[in-house]
């Protein structure tokens, strides 16, 4: 099996290096210590295409392969880890759910400004007492007439404190173990009862 580079992912890799190394590196350090999500960083990725590197065309991405995608996330995680795990679970967690499993209408109104860097996304599925072992999560989702009601808590969510969409699991019925799991598209800014207690000191807000 041929790995070698075709002629547009070597491109790729030399436009995001050069990126990295002039607009990340230098504030690579900077971005752990103050605990501040690199807004205008990420509205520079937007611009170049790197927040939506694997998404169509026609939902605003860049409609690069899977290969080109790896090879622009590990650069600006060379630049910084924080900064990588920020586009990792915007991509590869949040928004590849709605690409592979999202609705037309979900794609348009969610997947889009998320492929264009315009919206930040997240993934919540860790709590407290469940991560990989996610029949354990507690958080729940009960019918409400046209409606669901989520009731619980996530932890650990790269993105979670400044995401404008969340994709977020919850048990729909308790009994029936992974099989009573679904996901939902949360809207902090448009969904009541929804708030943030903090963040961890982790790589990636």
């Amino acid at each position: 099996m041929d790995f070698s580079l075709s002629a547009e992912q070597r491109q790729i890799e030399e436009m995001v290096t050069e990126f990295v190394d002039e607009e990340i590196k230098p504030h690579a350090a900077e971005i752990d210590h103050e605990d501040e999500f690199p807004h205008d960083l990420v509205d520079e990725m937007a611009d170049l295409g790197l927040m939506g590197m694997p998404f169509p065309e026609e939902y605003g991405g860049a409609g690069l392969d899977y290969h080109s995608y790896a090879i622009g996330l590990a650069e600006i995680s060379r630049g910084s880890g924080g900064l990588g795990t920020v586009v990792a679970a915007h991509i590869s967690l949040a928004g590849n759910m709605l690409s592979e499993f999202g609705t037309e209408s979900q794609k348009e109104g969610y997947l889009t400004p998320l492929a264009a860097g315009e919206d930040i996304g997240a993934f919540a599925l860790s709590e407290a007492g469940a991560g990989s072992d996610v029949p354990a999560m507690e958080t729940t989702a009960a019918k409400d007439g046209g409606e669901y009601v989520i009731d619980g808590g996530k932890l650990w969510i790269s993105n979670g404190s400044v995401a404008d969409t969340i994709t977020l699991f919850a048990k729909t019925d308790p009994d029936a173990g992974n099989q009573g799991i679904s996901s939902f598209i949360v809207r902090p800014d448009e969904d009541d009862g929804f708030h943030v207690e903090g963040t961890e000191d982790k790589l990636g807000d």
